[in-house]
């Protein structure tokens, strides 16, 4: 833990070194219903949308973003939600990077979140990721772990949310004390399992 003065300078927001984030992706209509649950309970999550899919059946309108996710994280998805790793290097960072530009314009805010079109990478896009403004970008691969990644454009998560492993990582989570290091129960999925 680094220290200035007094002030530790590892800590989440709200001065703690455990956090719970939920991770949602494809930007469907049952984010609607999610992001009512996660602000009743008060917790936040980071939504991955699919700019040019943005309107058509079944999934959010552009224009509703900044209302529905005003209290959470929009990060990309890619453009058009392809296998990004079919894709020649320069059309997949035009996926990227349009699907940056065009969610930028709608909410106008710099979005520096990712996560894999259908779970996918590989070394070419870890090596362009970055010239296209992203920080970050999930993976699917669980950890069943609560610590930071070392490589931030693989972070993988603690589970999803059917994990049958769920009320052991919630105990463990609770359990947790150690002020040393950050803590981070980071569940992903996508809204419309909870219907299926």
């Amino acid at each position: 833990m680094s220290m200035i003065g007094r002030i530790a300078t590892n800590l989440f927001p709200g001065g703690t070194n455990k956090a719970l984030t939920f991770s949602y992706d494809d930007g469907t209509t049952h984010d609607r219903r999610l992001v009512q649950i996660l602000e009743k309970n008060g917790l936040k999550g980071t939504f991955h949308l699919n700019s040019s899919i943005l309107g058509k059946e079944g999934f959010v309108q552009a224009d509703e973003i900044c209302g529905l996710f005003k209290n959470h994280e929009i990060a990309c998805h890619s453009s058009t939600h392809p296998f990004l790793n079919r894709l020649p290097p320069h059309a997949a960072l035009e996926e990227i990077r349009e699907d940056r530009l065009k969610l930028e314009k709608i909410t106008g805010s710099i979005i520096r979140g990712f996560s894999y079109p259908y779970a996918v990478y590989n070394s070419a896009l870890l090596e362009i990721l970055p010239s296209t403004g992203i920080a970050y970008a999930r993976t699917v691969e669980k950890t069943h772990q609560f610590g930071l990644p070392d490589n931030f454009l693989r972070w993988h998560p603690t589970c999803h949310h059917d994990d049958p492993e769920m009320d052991r990582l919630i105990s463990e989570f609770i359990k947790e004390n150690n002020p040393k290091t950050n803590c981070l129960f980071y569940i992903w999925g996508h809204s419309f399992e909870f219907e299926n």
